[in-house]
Parts: structure tokens; sequence; C-alpha cells
């Protein structure tokens, strides 16, 4: 199955209403192969077991982790980091509460970042061709 099509799945089986867990929204991201470095993985192991089973997703812990996580691939570009520290920042000036992550509201999120993996593939391989 790939990506697209458990997502899909997750849409279908979960109430866009249900809240995550920051240890939910971390298995999901490895399980749809968005996270697949080693490096990376073994940093989200030992952050997971960190995290109380019941600590829920924010779309502020979803930034942060991205954005840590895109520090330390050696695929990500200064821009990548760049534009995640700018959002996070953003948000934190934002007077409006950190929102925590439902399936409604993940899904989406997931999707965009699906494709834009898609699109930076799509890229690569257009650049390699060139070479």
């Amino acid at each position: 199955m790939n990506q697209r099509e458990l997502v899909s799945l997750l849409s279908a089986v979960t109430l866009p209403t249900t809240a995550l867990t920051y240890n939910n929204m971390s298995a999901t991201l490895v399980s749809l192969g968005i996270v697949k470095n080693e490096t990376a993985l073994k940093a989200l192991k030992l952050l997971t077991s960190q995290i109380p089973q019941t600590t829920p997703a924010t779309l502020g812990s979803f930034l942060s982790l991205i954005n840590g996580l895109v520090a330390i691939s050696p695929e990500s570009q200064p821009s990548d980091h760049a534009k995640l520290e700018a959002l996070l920042k953003s948000l934190a000036a934002s007077d409006n509460p950190d929102p925590q992550l439902t399936w409604g509201l993940f899904i989406p999120i997931l999707k965009q970042v699906i494709m834009a993996g898609d699109l930076r593939a799509t890229a690569k391989k257009k650049s390699d061709q060139h070479k």
C-alpha cells in the first residue's frame, strides 16, 4: 500500500474529531514513510520513549518535531529549516492558542507533506537526468 492509500484508509477509519497523542502522530509519520532516515528514526524513537503516551499532539508540537527532523536530515536544505523556523515563530507570536491535532486537521497536513515529497522527488529526478 502506498502513502496515499494509507492516508485514504486513515480518513475512512478515523473520526475527524478524534484527538491525536504525540505518539500517535509520530507513529503515523513513520508508518507512512514520511520519516525514514535512520538517524531521524532513532531520534524519534528516543523522543517518543520519553513522552507519556497520553501527551496531546498540537500543531506547534508537530511543527517543532518536523523542524527538528529536517535539521538532522542530510537531504534537507537550509531554506527548509528557515521556512519552518519562521512558521514556528509566527505560531508562537500568535495570540491564538496552539490547537490540538485531530485526525480532521492532521490528515490534510499529511496529504500536503506527501505531495511536497512527491514534488521534491520529481525535481530531483529531473535534476539527475540533466547531469
